[in-house]
C-alpha cells in the first residue's frame, strides 16, 4: 500500500469563508481543520471514480458515494442527520433517509462504523430511577439507527423488547436490560471490524 502526501493552498472568497465560518462554527484560522476530513474524502471519492471503483449512475449515486467517502476516510464516524442536512443542504429527514440508505447498500464499506455507533449508543443507554424500573434510557438523534437496532432485534432466536421512544420526546428511547445485553453481544464483534479487531 502505498502513501500518497497531497498539500494543497485554496483561495476562497470572503462571501464563501463567511458561509463556511458560520456552517462550521468556526474561526476563518480552523477552516483548513474543518475542511480537512472532507477534502481528504473527496479525494478518494474522485480516486474511486478514476479507477472504476464507484461507478456513478444517479444522482443518488454522487449523494451516497460522497457520505460513504466522508464516513470511510473524512470522519470515521456516522455525521448526525442535521449536521449532514446542513452539510449537503438537504432537511434532516432527507439526511435520515440517506443514512439509513447508505447502511444498507454500502454495508461492506461502511458497516464496521455505523455497527460501532450503535454499540456506542447502546452502552450509552443508562437506568433512570425517576421512569420505568428496570428501563434503560439513551438519546437517539437519527432514527435510522433504532430501526437498525430493532431489526437487530427481531433477528434474535428468543423474543426481544423494542426499543422505543419515551412519551413526552423526540429522542429520548427506552430498551430492556436484556434488549441492552444481547445488542452488546451482536454488535461488539461487529464493531471491532472497525478497528481490525
Amino acid at each position: 500500500m502505498a502513501d500518497v502526501k497531497i498539500t494543497t493552498d485554496l483561495q476562497l472568497d470572503d462571501a464563501t469563508v463567511r458561509v463556511l465560518r458560520d456552517l462550521f462554527g468556526c474561526t476563518e484560522g480552523e477552516l483548513g481543520a474543518k475542511l480537512g476530513p472532507y477534502v481528504k474524502a473527496a479525494a478518494h471519492e474522485y480516486i474511486e471514480m478514476f479507477t472504476g471503483a464507484a461507478p456513478i449512475t444517479s444522482a443518488t449515486d454522487v449523494c451516497e458515494r460522497r457520505l460513504v467517502a466522508i464516513i470511510r476516510h473524512g470522519l470515521g464516524a456516522i455525521p448526525k442527520p442535521a449536521e449532514l442536512g446542513r452539510l449537503f443542504k438537504m432537511t434532516t429527514t432527507g439526511a435520515a433517509t440517506l443514512v439509513q440508505n447508505v447502511s444498507a447498500k454500502h454495508d461492506v464499506s461502511v458497516g464496521p462504523i455505523y455497527n460501532a455507533a450503535l454499540l456506542a449508543y447502546v452502552t450509552a443507554a443508562k437506568p433512570d430511577e425517576g421512569a420505568k424500573a428496570g428501563k434503560h434510557f439513551v438519546s437517539i438523534d437519527n432514527v435510522a439507527m433504532v430501526r437498525k437496532l430493532n431489526d437487530l432485534l427481531r433477528g434474535a432466536d428468543e423474543p426481544m423488547t423494542l426499543v422505543r421512544l419515551t412519551e413526552d420526546s423526540a429522542s429520548l428511547y427506552g430498551m430492556d436490560p436484556a434488549s441492552k445485553e444481547y445488542l452488546i453481544k451482536v454488535l461488539t464483534p461487529l464493531a471491532e471490524r472497525a478497528n481490525g479487531g
